[in-house]
């Protein structure tokens, strides 16, 4: 778990004494006598939120916040729906004080399942190390510098080295692009690798076949021209997960992309629309494996470091819920994959800012990347 018995304890104390300290005000306010006579007044009020949304959708007209509430939904998604209105107002009023990038990082960390590491952990893979979920919720916030990086340890210049022993040296942005984005040394791979293993254990689960990781494909190897060099070489085509399901031949490749862009036009574009990275990374894989004669059906496994989830991706995801929901005592499994995604992908990052800054930083395991 993030905290530890005592700490939240710490956390739901005050919280319940919060509550203990507001009820009778409650009472007061809504004429309680006694708490059995809350039933009773929640039918009531059930019928006059009724007339309360039907009259202020008539006064509101076509205004810019009609409420579009069902009275069938259940009293969380009503209060849900009430707030939605005031909630893109604050939104609206948050975007506006975001230059580009940082309204960029901020669409990264959006989208269903993103902030599900933030939950209570309920399997020991939602569990992340205290300075890695700490870390991991400050980057969510958007937090920057001193207040993002609470290291002493930390360092102003990349710490990542080459295999010869060449250390990278480049200074750290305050944002912390730099330790995310740098292709030197092995943390580079940690993220990819992580969520390779993990959907390789996901279709495993769910297929009776076997599910192997860094499969060379023979259909998608082409010539290429090598830019640095100017010629030409065998590109050889290895994927990150294959398997057989229902004879249809399936591939997984990954690929964990930044919001942040060296053009300006690209950072504008992704800031203003959320997907954007991800819809991009998914057509270059299809661009890069096309279908045709004889190759396995291609899933581009898209994701961003905040962890918003390209089409594909979420489709993946959905698709391996319903599957475990149809295993006799699996729905909690089901369940649990929203969570075991996004922590097992924000260790990683947390890892590799870490690694950018101390060079003793190293996972327990590390994946192997092509």
């Amino acid at each position: 778990m993030h905290a530890t018995p005592g700490a939240w304890r710490a956390i739901l104390e005050p919280l319940v004494a919060a509550w203990c300290a507001a009820a009778p005000g409650v009472a007061r306010a809504l004429d309680l006598g006694s708490a059995e006579e809350l039933p009773a007044r929640q039918a009531t009020g059930t019928r006059d939120f009724a007339a309360a949304v039907a009259a202020y959708n008539t006064r509101a007209g076509d205004a810019a916040h009609p409420l579009q509430v069902s009275l069938a939904q259940g009293e969380r998604s009503r209060q849900k729906d009430l707030m939605r209105p005031v909630m893109d107002v604050l939104c609206a009023r948050a975007k506006a004080d975001l230059d580009d990038r940082a309204l960029g990082r901020l669409q990264s960390c959006g989208g269903p399942g993103a902030g599900a590491f933030t939950l209570l952990p309920t399997a020991p893979e939602h569990r992340m190390a205290p300075d890695l979920y700490q870390l991991s919720l400050r980057r969510r916030l958007l937090m920057e510098g001193p207040r993002l990086l609470k290291d002493p340890a930390s360092q102003t210049q990349c710490q990542n080295r080459s295999r010869e022993g060449v250390v990278c040296g480049a200074l750290h942005e305050p944002d912390q692009h730099h330790a995310i984005a740098c292709e030197t040394g092995p943390a580079r791979t940690w993220r990819h690798d992580r969520i390779r293993d993990l959907l390789a254990r996901w279709l495993a689960r769910r297929v009776a076949g076997s599910v192997r990781t860094e499969q060379t494909v023979p259909q998608w190897t082409q010539r290429r021209c090598d830019p640095a060099t100017g010629q030409d070489r065998m590109e050889v085509a290895v994927l990150d997960v294959q398997c057989v399901e229902k004879g249809t031949w399936h591939v997984v490749d990954v690929v964990v992309t930044s919001p942040d862009s060296a053009e300006l036009r690209e950072e504008r574009a992704r800031a203003t629309h959320a997907g954007l990275a991800v819809e991009d990374a998914e057509r270059g894989k299809h661009r890069r494996y096309p279908p045709g004669p004889n190759t396995p059906l291609l899933t581009p496994f898209a994701v961003k470091t905040g962890g918003r989830l390209g089409q594909a991706a979420r489709q993946l995801v959905l698709d391996h819920l319903d599957r475990a929901e149809g295993l006799a005592g699996a729905s909690a499994d089901a369940t649990a994959s929203w969570q075991e995604l996004p922590a097992t992908l924000q260790t990683a990052v947390a890892e590799q800012i870490l690694a950018a800054h101390r060079p003793a930083h190293r996972p327990a395991a590390a994946g192997r990347r092509r």
